[in-house]
């Protein structure tokens, strides 16, 4: 699945498995949060073949300088929610310049 993201809070909810290549502007940091009552084992990679494994239980964060990479979810025991959070965008760089 394709998720396009602009500069926003997205939140993909009830996932057990799959593959989600998230698509922003490709000049925004984002913080992506795992949150799920089981355990869990994603895959994080990025445009320029980056690799993070997150396996955890509960809620579990990341910060990625960039807003264009590919989840998968290897393992889940229970459902999945994602938020994908934009922290940074050049129109803030721009406002805190002036």
């Amino acid at each position: 699945m394709i998720v396009k993201v602009d500069s926003s809070t997205t939140v993909l909810k009830d996932i057990i498995g799959g593959r989600y290549e998230i698509k922003g502007t490709g000049y925004l940091e984002c913080r992506i949060t795992f949150i799920s009552s089981g355990s869990y084992k994603v895959i994080i990679k990025t445009e320029d073949e980056n690799q993070i494994t997150i396996t955890g239980k509960g809620i579990s964060r990341i910060n990625l300088d960039t807003d264009i990479f590919t989840i998968e979810v290897l393992e889940s025991t229970d459902k999945l929610s994602i938020i994908v959070n934009n922290i940074k965008d050049y129109f803030f760089d721009i406002l805190s310049v002036n």
